[in-house]
């Protein structure tokens, strides 16, 4: 009985190389691709992850900042310190804002705004007041407060300013407060405390 031909052997043998071949080429690149689709979703999620920290990151509890700047630690800082707790807790010029009602105390330059959240509105209007401003005081008086926005691109009637303090009169988090601000404007310390009164 005669075998096959030598030429339908090597066609033969041919064949089933270059089928496992493919094979292994198939699983290899499909190996390759899955690994760059890997790195690539790993990256675009690190980098989403980052940004969302970086975000969350912005506002920062009034007295953590003090201590995160105190002498030992950094001495300009420091001395920024002293000049925000000369805005906040000693008597300066100030207009203040209530009910949509803007009332001044004592005289120009006013150095800080004390406003209550649903008067937001207030800050977008050109002002002459606001000229030498350096700290803005949102006052968060109940839940419905923490639906407005401040868009720091429309406080260009604030050349001066340093600070925007919220303070909330109820527990509230960073994160709710970090969600007020529209266009964060990096000249700015975003501040927050938690003052319910007694």
């Amino acid at each position: 009985m005669k075998t096959k031909s030598t030429p339908f052997k090597i066609i033969s043998l041919f064949a089933q190389n270059i089928s496992r071949y493919n094979l292994k080429f198939n699983e290899k690149f499909e190996s390759i691709f899955n690994f760059k689709f890997y790195k690539f979703f790993l990256l675009t999620s690190l980098i989403l992850l980052i940004s969302i920290n970086m975000n969350a990151q912005n506002v920062v509890e009034l007295n953590k900042h003090f201590y995160q700047s105190r002498p030992s630690i950094n001495l300009s800082l420091s001395e920024d310190n002293k000049h925000l707790k000369s805005l906040i807790y000693e008597l300066n010029s100030s207009v203040i804002i209530k009910k949509g009602i803007l009332n001044t105390f004592s005289n120009a330059p006013f150095l800080t705004v004390d406003i209550e959240a649903n008067s937001i509105s207030k800050l977008n209007e050109l002002n002459p007041l606001f000229r030498e401003v350096e700290l803005i005081i949102i006052r968060i008086n109940n839940p419905e407060d923490l639906s407005i926005i401040v868009d720091t691109a429309n406080l260009t009637q604030f050349p001066k300013l340093r600070y925007i303090y919220f303070l909330c009169s109820f527990n509230c988090t960073s994160g709710q407060i970090n969600n007020l601000i529209k266009s964060e404007n990096s000249q700015i310390k975003y501040l927050y405390l938690i003052s319910i009164p007694s």
